[in-house]
């Protein structure tokens, strides 16, 4: 079994530590309370929470920190200066130190491309011009007849953009409408 190494949280006075396996801990000290007393704190294993985009957060000091970037800057170095904390294997909550490394933007977005974590294509491309629903109307709009270029002039995109969606949706919706011919454009 790895040994569990812990690291000081910077900018944390001390009162919490970081291991590279991921977790967070908060040490174990004396406080001094607002009535003047002292109390000890003993060391725990911080809860981690599962933030809305998918990567492991916790809360120290009334500030939320995302947990793999606390690991990457007490265990990795950084001589490239690169801003971004990438998770190697694409498993945003797996934060250990060996699945983690610095990138640049362009590096950490063709890694979410190519792992698939970041789809662009279809709907989900920012440059994007139609929704599902839109491509759905513009092959009921052919299949009852009316012109690709008719389409396309309604919609505001090329006649081969149009040609081309319709081809796509040929393919994977009308399996049932065998008894269509296929209309030249």
């Amino acid at each position: 079994m790895q040994k569990e190494n812990w690291k000081p949280i910077d900018g944390t006075k001390g009162m919490y530590s970081v291991s590279d396996l991921g977790r967070i801990r908060s040490n174990e000290r004396r406080v001094t309370k607002s009535d003047g007393k002292t109390q000890f704190v003993n060391e725990r294993i911080r809860k981690l929470v599962a933030h809305c985009t998918g990567y492991t957060v916790v809360s120290l000091c009334k500030v939320t920190y995302r947990v793999h970037r606390l690991v990457a800057e007490a265990f990795l170095k950084n001589p490239e200066g690169k801003p971004f904390v990438n998770h190697i294997n694409g498993t945003k909550t797996d934060n250990r130190v060996e699945n983690l490394e610095w990138v640049t933007e362009y590096e950490n977005t063709t890694h979410a491309v190519l792992t698939g974590l970041f789809n662009v294509s279809g709907v989900n491309n920012p440059a994007c011009k139609l929704t599902r629903d839109e491509v759905h109307s513009m092959f009921i709009l052919y299949v009852q007849g009316r012109y690709i270029q008719d389409i396309a002039e309604e919609y505001g995109v090329n006649r081969n953009s149009v040609a081309k969606l319709l081809k796509i949706y040929y393919g994977y919706i009308m399996l049932p409408y065998k008894g269509l011919q296929h209309r030249r454009h």
